[in-house]
């Protein structure tokens, strides 16, 4: 029983310093002016346009808009934001995916939401 309560501790101590290492890390928001500032996941808001790279940790729960995958579907994990280990299929958004309407940013910081 006090091995377990043991485990229990050390597992909580991992995940608490795994998720203070993910919070801190930076990403790439897309400002107005088409460029890139970074920023941490704990200053993310909605409507924040994320650049998100092969391998990346996705900071947050997201909104696809573009892949270089020509079908426009990823697989992602979620494991930092819901504790599923198992890949997920996600698939860009149509209109911002595919053509001359492609997810440049230029086109995004046109976008009135």
């Amino acid at each position: 029983m006090i091995y377990r309560g043991i485990e229990e501790i050390r597992s909580l101590t991992i995940r608490l310093m795994s998720k203070n290492t993910f919070m801190e890390s930076l990403y790439r928001k897309l400002t107005l002016n088409g460029g890139y500032t970074e920023v941490t996941s704990a200053n993310m808001k909605v409507g924040d346009i994320i650049k998100v790279h092969h391998n990346e940790r996705v900071p947050a729960d997201m909104l696809l808009l573009y892949t270089t995958e020509k079908s426009g579907a990823v697989f992602i994990r979620t494991d930092q934001l819901d504790g599923e280990t198992d890949w997920k299929l996600r698939k860009a958004v149509g209109i911002t995916q595919s053509g001359e309407n492609s997810a440049t940013p230029e086109l995004i910081t046109q976008i009135n939401a």
